[in-house]
């Protein structure tokens, strides 16, 4: 049995919704990946674990963990709040756009006037602009990361673990 153009036309319509639909779950999961390897770099830079990032805690140490986490992500991503409320939501806790509009706001300020904050968002910017990169170098499966002198004194540790 041939078909009309016009059955042609729909599967050829119903293809193409399938195929992006199927894309945008792919980068959905890509984009969800990298927003947990993020928390992970920045729990581990800031000594806490991953879980208290995204946990209600106001530990003044991981309420600015989790603003340097939310200040990457929007530096990464370029997500709205809307969206890095979802993204950040664990365990039956939602963070409010307002909240996470304020701790990026006051994250902004740490890293121009504290050290300490200064040092850290280089060093977790600098890993942003080399994931943005494509000219990272892979040699034997290991990834050559160049890092500034001086900008790993303070004994920070770099974890990457496959999953």
């Amino acid at each position: 049995m041939k078909k009309t153009e016009e059955e042609i036309n729909n599967d050829i319509e119903r293809l193409r919704d399938y195929h992006i639909r199927k894309a945008l779950e792919h980068l959905h999961k890509h984009e969800q990946a990298i927003v947990d390897y993020m928390a992970d770099f920045v729990a581990s830079l800031c000594d806490v674990r991953k879980e208290d990032i995204h946990s209600d805690s106001d530990v003044v140490y991981i309420a600015h963990a989790r603003w340097l986490y939310w200040y990457a992500c929007r530096y990464l991503m370029n997500e709205s709040y809307s969206k890095m409320s979802e993204q950040s939501s664990r365990n039956g806790h939602t963070f409010s756009i307002r909240t996470i509009q304020n701790g990026t706001s006051k994250m902004a300020t740490m890293v121009e006037d504290e050290p300490t904050w200064k040092r850290r968002w280089s060093i977790v910017r600098h890993i942003i602009k080399l994931y943005n990169d494509t000219t990272v170098h892979k040699q034997d499966n290991t990834i050559v990361i160049q890092v500034p002198k001086g900008m790993l004194n303070d004994k920070v540790q770099i974890k990457i673990q496959e999953k």
